[in-house]
């Protein structure tokens, strides 16, 4: 940080939009952000192509759909999480909190809720569909 001036003001040097996102906004991102992504890396593949030089490819093809499914299983935790983070958080409420997932939201055998759909259509990822 850099002092501003006679009133002591600061400024954020460097300052980055990520530091600040959260895992669930930056997962969320990256899965909005995925098909310009792949477009993007093809693009630049075909010129690598056309300049003679071995094209690299997309990073993590075939990886969208582990993503989608580990922000589904992440959505129902983040809310425990910031109440943790709370002032006024205590021990029991935050163990409490934490059950409460466990039992509703976690089931083992239970079907998942999609991370992006909407309460009033839901739509789940059963457990046999998960990826490993």
């Amino acid at each position: 940080m850099t002092m501003l001036g006679q009133g002591n003001g600061a400024k954020l040097i460097g300052y980055k939009p990520h530091r600040f996102m959260g895992m669930a906004a930056t997962m969320q991102r990256i899965l909005d952000k995925w098909p310009a992504l792949e477009a993007w890396y093809q693009e630049r593949d075909a010129n690598l192509v056309r300049e003679g030089k071995v094209p690299t490819g997309f990073p993590s093809p075939g990886w969208y759909q582990h993503f989608e499914q580990l922000l589904s299983i992440l959505t129902p935790i983040f809310p425990v999480n910031k109440r943790a983070q709370a002032e006024d958080a205590n021990q029991v409420q935050e163990l409490l909190s934490l059950y409460t997932v466990r039992m509703t939201a976690l089931v083992l055998d239970q079907p998942i809720r999609r991370y992006d759909t909407k309460p009033k259509t839901p739509v789940f990822i059963q457990p046999y569909q998960l990826t490993s």
